[in-house]
């Protein structure tokens, strides 16, 4: 991992010789990373979350793929 990590280094601008560049891991599991929690209504701002109706029009998501846990 170490050699990946010098190689990756070596296509960097000088400015960056210090960064840290992390590698590409593994795809988290779908079904853990998607699993929403219900709305509970006692949260604050969840009248004005349950005011809104869900439409029918698809709507595109734009960005990664999945959050990370941090």
């Amino acid at each position: 991992q170490r050699v990946t990590e010098l190689r990756a280094r070596t296509v960097t601008p000088a400015n960056m010789r210090n960064a840290i560049i992390p590698l590409p891991t593994a795809k988290p599991d779908l079904g853990t990373v998607a699993a929403v929690p219900g709305i509970d209504a006692e949260a604050p701002g969840a009248a004005q979350h349950l005011s809104i109706e869900a439409g029918k029009r698809s709507v595109r998501v734009v960005g990664p793929a999945f959050f990370p846990a941090e």
